[in-house]
Formats: C-alpha cells, sequence, structure tokens
C-alpha cells in the first residue's frame, strides 16, 4: 500500500461514516496537523509524517489537505481545535455537506 492508496481507505472510511450519519452526527478525527506546504515550522510533526510514509505507508495530512478529503467524502469540515502537545495534533470535526 502506498500514500495513495492510504488516502483511497481513509475518504472510503469516511464516505462509509457521512452515508450512516443520522441527524445532526459529526465525524471526528485526531490526527497531526501539518502546516502549510512552504511552511518549515512544526519539525516533530513533519518527522512522524515522513515515519507513517515509511512505515506504514500513511501521512499526516495539511488544514487544505484535510479539507478536500472531507469534500470528497461528502463531508465539511465543522470545526478544527488545535491540540497542545508536540506533534500539532488537531481535532478535526465534520458534519454532512448540505
Amino acid at each position: 500500500m502506498d500514500a495513495g492508496e492510504s488516502t483511497l481507505n481513509a475518504l472510503r472510511l469516511l464516505t462509509s461514516c457521512q452515508e450512516t450519519m443520522l441527524g445532526e452526527g459529526r465525524v471526528i478525527c485526531i490526527d497531526a496537523m501539518l502546516p502549510p506546504m512552504g511552511n518549515t515550522g512544526s519539525a516533530p510533526s513533519r518527522m512522524l509524517d515522513l515515519e507513517m510514509l515509511v512505515a506504514i505507508t500513511g501521512k499526516e495530512r495539511t488544514e487544505d489537505q484535510w479539507r478536500r478529503l472531507y469534500e470528497a467524502a461528502g463531508l465539511r469540515i465543522s470545526k478544527i481545535t488545535p491540540l497542545q502537545d508536540n506533534f500539532g495534533a488537531s481535532i478535526v470535526e465534520g458534519v454532512k455537506r448540505e
């Protein structure tokens, strides 16, 4: 599995969640959020991204990449809550797109 396949798996999972959501259901993902491309900050999250690519063929995402992933799954991000940790983790909350 490569990083592209990892994204497809994430898309399938989020789409499945969206399709089974009832009422005002929410999808919540907790993961490191990379700074925008070109920003050289956040070394721990970038190192985690490299480790994921090599060890488990996963990946970390920027906010823009999270938004595109949720959008493709029929969701919209309603809230992003940064956590105060060493890896730049955030809670990414989504709802059904209207």
